[in-house]
């Protein structure tokens, strides 16, 4: 007989944040992976496939994974993003030259390396990674450390119902707020035309009439209003009232069976407010709802594919609707990144890109959209591939302080997908990575100082400070205190919990990296201590002066090894010397 389980007592629901776990493979996968760590293969052990994986995490190896394993040519042929056909290849690889083989099995991707791209694109699974091997009560709580300031408790507008836009604001200070939204918003994602909103404006508040049930042009307008609000310290009431009448207009925009391009600018004002304020989850939902209405508008069409009226006049033209998908398609992208979850992917797009515009996409945004598009989990790279992505990525100058977190943000998602295959960048592409973190760094200190809190003021300074800390040389290290000020000024700043825990976070990670070193060096004082020199009576200490002199003698100067230590030996080079 069923029976009922007794009620559970209640209990408050945790952080967003906090509660939110990314997709970890060895949590999801018990059987053997098809394809094995290098230190497991070494030694003949099972893999599971997770990063790192059990037996890498008990042993404190270094965890790697080689290039994904050739395709099984009795398994049938691959297919793009990661499907196979059910039909069986009629040929074997025998049966064909070594050069046709060779192409059709370039390196594709197995499921197991997409999942591994996945969660390399996620910082929060970076960094939990780094802390595997610390106490498991506190690693838990590194799992989305620093997603944004946590300025907004989303409990706290849950009393508030709905109202016309012209009984919240004077036009007076609907004039006031979007001057703002324009300064400090659009100068980074330009996707709006700032003449066709303040025509909007005007109209709605000389006519002064109720807006229907479903106004796009409400919503837009309250979702500026909302952010111009974030961006100048109004009072919480009033941006929490904006924001719930923006959200009352937006519910039926999923219900229309052709929703119009202004629905499309609503909703991605939403998540931009969301991403600033919500947990992961919900943002990522948000997210993914913009982009199925953005597919129903058939945004996704250039416009001589398919048109795509707005009803209401917010935003006209090919141009604008290119600006409107580019930015929409940047945020799902991101969001579901650093989710560590799956993006709305639009088949058959044909939009093209937007016309770089000092007033509109900025060139640096565009670029990066497009090594972000490329950095897809179904997308396989090489090591050259991703080396030539990361010096572009590098390239990019922006003097917009958000425009330089974002690009360090591309970046460091690209140096862990090169550490997931086991490579790291060149000294020279190093010396620059280690100079964009400290920009980065200082362009959140200049956020901070201004009051504008966008999300990568904690979140790409908690990442660098990861990041470093991966790096793991005497200059990463030492450009360690940077990013740990930094977070330590913004938790100062705003006192939110979100930025508490960051700062806590990132000062947990650091012990985690002292812990290993220490450990180290014990297993280094062990070897010195049962490996005694010789005494006096054994050997001739003339000879081995002799020796030891022409030995240090032979070596160059360059490796930083001098007659009294061995400093900042570059090993690589010390084992390709020809010393005699």
């Amino acid at each position: 007989m069923y029976k009922c389980s007794p009620l559970q007592p209640h209990r408050s629901p945790e952080p967003a944040w906090e509660s939110f776990t990314p997709p970890m493979l060895g949590d999801s996968l018990r059987k053997r992976a098809k394809t094995a760590c290098r230190p497991c293969r070494e030694r003949k052990r099972k893999c599971e496939g997770g990063i790192p994986c059990s037996a890498c995490r008990h042993f404190e190896y270094h965890c790697v994974f080689d290039r994904p394993l050739r395709p099984n040519s009795h398994s049938g042929q691959v297919l793009n993003h990661g499907t196979r056909s059910s039909v069986s290849s009629p040929t074997t690889d025998n049966d064909q030259p070594r050069h046709i083989r060779d192409q059709q099995i370039a390196p594709l991707q197995t499921e197991q390396s997409q999942l591994r791209s996945l969660q390399a694109n996620s910082g929060a699974v970076f960094a939990r990674t780094l802390g595997l091997t610390a106490d498991s009560t506190r690693v838990r709580r590194l799992q989305l450390s620093a997603w944004n300031l946590g300025l907004r408790d989303e409990a706290t507008a849950s009393g508030l119902g709905p109202r016309p836009i012209v009984e919240i604001l004077s036009l007076s200070e609907m004039e006031v707020l979007t001057a703002v939204y324009f300064q400090d918003v659009h100068s980074v994602y330009g996707f709006l035309d700032e003449d066709s909103i303040r025509r909007q404006i005007a109209t709605r508040w000389r006519e002064s009439a109720t807006p229907r049930s479903h106004d796009c042009v409400e919503s837009i307008l309250c979702g500026i209003a909302a952010l111009g609000c974030l961006f100048s310290k109004q009072p919480l009431s009033l941006e929490l009232q904006l924001q719930k009448s923006a959200e009352a207009a937006l519910g039926q925009s999923v219900l229309l069976p052709t929703p119009s391009t202004d629905d499309v600018v609503a909703w991605l004002l939403r998540v931009i407010y969301l991403r600033l304020t919500a947990s992961p989850h919900i943002t990522w939902m948000a997210t993914c709802t913009m982009m199925h209405v953005l597919e129903a508008a058939r945004l996704h069409f250039d416009e001589g594919d398919e048109p795509s009226p707005s009803g209401n006049g917010a935003e006209g033209g090919g141009e604008s609707r290119r600006r409107i998908y580019m930015v929409a398609q940047l945020f799902n992208i991101w969001i579901s990144f650093d989710c560590g979850r799956s993006r709305v992917e639009l088949r058959g797009a044909s939009c093209l890109l937007p016309t770089p515009d000092a007033d509109g996409i900025k060139p640096e945004l565009l670029e990066l959209y497009l090594v972000s598009e490329i950095l897809s989990p179904d997308k396989y790279q090489t090591v050259p591939e991703l080396e030539t992505l990361l010096r572009r990525a590098l390239d990019v100058k922006s003097a917009q302080p958000m425009l330089v977190l974002v690009q360090c943000n591309v970046m460091l998602c690209i140096y862990r997908r090169l550490r997931v295959q086991g490579s790291s960048p060149n000294t020279e592409t190093l010396e620059r990575m280690l100079s964009a973190l400290s920009m980065a760094v200082d362009a959140a200190l200049v956020l901070l100082r201004t009051e504008h809190p966008w999300w990568h003021v904690a979140n790409v300074t908690f990442q660098a400070a990861c990041a470093l800390l991966a790096i793991d040389t005497s200059l990463s290290l030492a450009q360690l205190i940077q990013p740990l000020k930094a977070l330590q000024k913004v938790s100062a700043h705003y006192q939110t919990a979100a930025t508490r825990e960051a700062y806590e976070a990132a000062r947990v990670l650091v012990g985690v990296h002292r812990k290993r070193k220490e450990l180290d060096i014990a297993r280094l004082d062990g070897v010195l201590q049962e490996c005694q020199p010789h005494n006096a009576s054994d050997c001739n200490d003339t000879e081995l002066e002799g020796h030891g002199d022409q030995w240090h003698s032979s070596i160059p100067a360059s490796l930083g090894m001098n007659k009294f230590g061995l400093g900042e030996l570059e090993w690589e080079q010390f084992f390709n010397l020809d010393i005699p």
